[in-house]
């Protein structure tokens, strides 16, 4: 969202996904983009849509343009939870959420995911942007 596609836009996926009754809604990034606008005005919509096992969000390349504090203070604001570098379990599902300028750093991103402390005798869902460095996550166990 951004100076193209704002809160109506918004107000229409969070009626789709209203429709569709998920479970959970996992956001992996790329929510805003374009120059700066309010925040705040942009995820309104998402104040109106809850899902039984939450919604969770990351950062993609697009919210890295500008304070992404900002933004995911905007984010958090409506109710979703921002995974900021950490893992969650959502009835026996280990969800870690990584921001995308982190994945781009091997290094941290293989010392994150040790600090998530994965079980891997069980499911988990890695929550990034892009699809990179995947043999890192399976490394830490990433299912």
């Amino acid at each position: 969202m951004g100076s193209v596609r704002g809160a109506c836009f918004a107000s229409r996926v969070v009626a789709k996904l209203q429709n569709l009754q998920p479970d959970a809604v996992l956001i992996s990034g790329d929510l805003f983009d374009g120059p700066e606008a309010n925040p705040d005005a942009l995820v309104e919509p998402w104040k109106k849509f809850s899902a039984p096992a939450g919604i969770y969000y990351v950062t993609g390349n697009h919210e890295e343009f500008t304070d992404r504090a900002k933004l995911n203070g905007a984010v958090q604001r409506t109710g979703i939870r921002v995974l900021n570098n950490e893992k969650v379990d959502i009835h026996g599902l280990q969800i870690v959420g990584v921001h995308d300028r982190e994945t781009g750093d091997p290094r941290q991103f293989r010392a994150l995911l040790r600090q998530a402390e994965l079980d891997g005798s069980r499911a988990s869902i890695l929550l990034a942007h892009q699809p990179s460095s995947l043999s890192i996550a399976e490394e830490a166990g990433i299912s």
